[in-house]
């Protein structure tokens, strides 16, 4: 679960962009301290409706929370800046606002 109280923020430069969970989610991978680090962002059909994307080799400020899952350790994105952007990815309580955003603006 994304934890608000260990939220931080950081700014680093993408280098891989990759489509996860069945390539519904998009994940993207950043160089920091020596390592490179997975962060998750959204459903792909949440960015499309919000025209957002992102670059490889774009620099972002990333504002998320480390979890770890099945041994595995990645960041999940609450805020992304890019230098045109900026998205909202979860509340103030850290749940993902897609959840029922589809059903509110589909039609």
């Amino acid at each position: 679960m994304y934890d608000i109280d260990s939220e931080k923020t950081f700014t680093e430069k993408i280098i891989r962009i990759e489509k996860i969970h069945n390539k519904m989610g998009i994940q993207f991978h950043v160089f920091a301290n020596n390592d490179t680090i997975p962060v998750r962002i959204a459903p792909v059909w949440f960015l499309d409706e919000q025209n957002v994307s992102f670059k490889e080799n774009e620099t972002v400020e990333i504002t998320g929370s480390k979890m770890t899952d099945d041994d595995e350790t990645f960041f999940v994105a609450g805020l992304i800046t890019t230098s045109d952007d900026k998205i909202t990815l979860r509340d103030d309580e850290g749940f993902p606002l897609w959840h029922g955003y589809e059903k509110r603006h589909r039609r």
